[in-house]
């Protein structure tokens, strides 16, 4: 899978993988939002709202820029 097709793929795809990943690491929901915050700067809000509304990965991680 190339990048291109990555940034295609709806967050809302991504978004739990990374979560499980996390959750694997013995991490809770809560650190995962907090370390997406710090590194983006959107807040809890902005991600269930990305989460809903069909926002790309692609446009998820430009957004913030």
């Amino acid at each position: 899978m190339t990048n291109e097709q990555v940034y295609q793929m709806l967050f809302a795809k991504i978004w739990p993988l990374l979560e499980q990943k996390a959750l694997r690491k013995r991490r809770t929901h809560d650190e995962v939002v907090a370390v997406v915050e710090w590194l983006t700067g959107y807040k809890e809000n902005d991600i269930h709202r990305m989460l809903e509304d069909g926002t790309s990965y692609g446009d998820f991680s430009e957004m913030h820029l």
